[in-house]
């Protein structure tokens, strides 16, 4: 059984707004979002969607000390 490509997406954003999160600045997620759409997995409004959420997603991430 494979995962949707939505529910994989929603996943990859839940996790940037984790403090420890692998991937504070959403790269990775980006790149999902994006080969999802090259693949027609989900649509231009939902890559839209899906990059506004990423990108709000690292705005309010928490903050790493330098």
């Amino acid at each position: 059984m494979t995962i949707s490509a939505h529910i994989f997406i929603d996943k990859f954003i839940d996790v940037i707004g984790d403090y420890d999160s692998p991937d504070p600045l959403g790269v990775e997620a980006l790149r999902r979002i994006t080969a999802f759409w090259l693949d027609n997995a989900i649509t231009l409004e939902e890559f839209n969607h899906y990059c506004a959420r990423q990108r709000k997603a690292v705005l309010c991430a928490p903050r790493r000390a330098a």
